[in-house]
């Protein structure tokens, strides 16, 4: 009996041993499966992560939507950091920001929101980037979406009313967009949409119009129309009134002016005999000098014909070039540094030479786009003296991601044309003038002068306007602090060196 006994409590711990075994088996098996369906780095889709859309100088949210995230689990500590950064944009850890590990760059800039969103604020073209959205869980796993941040420029909404060739009148709403992906739409009063016009994001590229219109017909009461552009969750809006009187009340009709045109020529006639017999005698002497006038004129080129942007350059102020570009040149003169406006002149001297292949591509582009040539020429020295700091593909030589003469960045923009190419210089100088007109509309107050140095500190470090809030010099912003002061201070030298007409 004892050894049946025996027996049997052997043969009962072998049948427990193998239970066991079984049980530990499924277990593992329950938590394979477990894993695979919650794996421990979930993207969401790692090959075309969300896109969002942002304007520069406005605050845009990143929402962290991770897919596979149980209810039950607890979320330890959360992060948004670029896809190549080193430090997070935003940490949290058991509801509080960990400040201290934040990225430079984003420091007074991010914050956290519910549902572990991120708002970035005065979002910049350099924050064009993929951002990760990291979740630390409770049980030691990590989940993480994806999120493009795609940032671009909207210039100001314009809305004009003019009439058509049968006198109607015509709202038509127009907006210059880059980089993004814009709806352009124009509502009633009631809010109801009447046209729409979307721009699709291609990738960097130039500056697109955007224009939406539609013909009214006021009648006795204003007609109301919005005109609003979307990005994302960013918008803004204009609203104009239209009557019948909304345009100019000038003639529209020859006829109409008839008996006005006539008084006016009878009076004109009867000052002119008057003046005549009165002042006869000093008639000969008015003669010469009224000649003299038209002969000088017509001698001196008149610079308002053509470029109506900054003719005054030689009225400007300006500060030259810095030490930094008074060394990286060793410009010296006796042993000593030449700095200040003295030193750009004798920059743009070096590069008078080599500018002269381009000077009439310069000057065709200055009369196309009416900014004075000079402005022009004083760029592509500075920016590639005149093409001897490029590759003979046109990369820059201190930079791969800059091209042509005007040293555009490739990252942000669409190069056009060939780097030596009128298009090119052409495409350089839109962008100039785009940034003049932000600029003056972010700044009303500022001088022309102003509005001309700002923009150029925005070529050179990106259209941003907390940029232009800067305490000190905007110059101060560049790579070598002295950017807009030492184009200018170029500009004033080619001006008087054949760059005007």
């Amino acid at each position: 009996m004892r050894m049946l006994s025996a027996r049997a409590a052997k043969v009962l711990r072998r049948r427990r041993m193998a239970g066991m075994k079984v049980a530990v088996f499924v277990s593992c098996c329950f938590q394979l499966v477990g894993c695979r369906m919650v794996p421990p780095q979930q993207t969401g889709g790692a090959d075309s992560p969300a896109q969002v859309f942002a304007v520069v100088g406005r605050d845009v949210v990143l929402r962290c939507d991770v897919p596979g995230l149980p209810d039950l689990l607890r979320v330890r500590t959360w992060e948004w950091l670029k896809e190549d950064g080193l430090k997070p944009a935003l940490a949290v850890r058991g509801g509080v920001e960990l400040k201290k590990d934040k990225e430079a760059d984003y420091v007074n800039r991010t914050a956290p929101l519910v549902n572990r969103s991120m708002e970035l604020r005065g979002v910049r073209l350099t924050d064009t980037a993929v951002y990760i959205c990291r979740l630390s869980l409770e049980d030691r796993r990590t989940l993480e979406t994806r999120v493009s941040l795609i940032v671009g420029e909207v210039s100001e909404l314009s809305v004009a009313v003019h009439r058509s060739e049968d006198g109607g009148l015509v709202v038509l709403c127009e907006v210059h967009v880059r980089s993004l992906e814009l709806t352009l739409v124009m509502l009633d009063d009631r809010g109801n949409t009447l046209q729409t016009q979307t721009q699709k994001w291609v990738g960097p590229d130039e500056s697109r119009p955007v224009r939406v219109q539609e013909k009214v017909e006021p009648g006795r009461e204003n007609v109301t129309r919005i005109c609003r552009w979307n990005v994302s969750e960013e918008t803004e809006e204009k609203k104009v009134s239209v009557s019948d009187s909304s345009t100019s009340s000038g003639c529209s009709v020859l006829l109409s002016c008839l008996p006005l045109v006539i008084y006016s020529l009878l009076v004109t006639l009867a000052v002119g005999v008057f003046f005549g017999v009165k002042h006869r005698k000093r008639l000969p002497e008015l003669w010469r000098k009224v000649t003299a006038l038209t002969t000088t004129a017509q001698r001196v080129p008149y610079e308002d014909e053509h470029f109506t942007e900054y003719r005054n350059l030689d009225q400007m102020t300006t500060t030259g070039i810095s030490e930094r570009t008074a060394r990286g040149n060793n410009l010296t003169r006796g042993g000593e540094l030449v700095l200040g406006a003295e030193g750009s002149r004798m920059l743009a001297e070096k590069d008078l030479r080599d500018m002269s292949k381009y000077r009439n591509q310069i000057l065709n582009v200055g009369r196309k786009l009416h900014l004075h040539p000079a402005l022009i020429a004083a760029m592509i020295s500075k920016q590639s003296n005149a093409g001897r700091q490029l590759h003979p593909d046109g990369r820059g030589k201190h930079d791969d991601n800059c091209y042509g003469l005007m040293q555009i960045n490739r990252n942000f923009h669409a190069v056009k044309g060939e780097p030596f190419s009128e298009d090119h210089i052409d495409e350089g100088a839109t962008y100039l003038i785009h940034l003049i007109k932000t600029v003056s509309s972010w700044r009303p107050a500022w001088s022309r002068e102003q509005h001309l140095k700002g923009a150029l500190v925005c070529y050179m470090v990106g259209l941003e306007r907390e940029r232009l809030n800067y305490p000190g010099d905007l110059d101060e912003q560049t790579p070598t602090q002295d950017f807009a002061n030492d184009v200018i201070g170029r500009a004033q030298f080619y001006a008087q060196n054949q760059y005007t007409s």
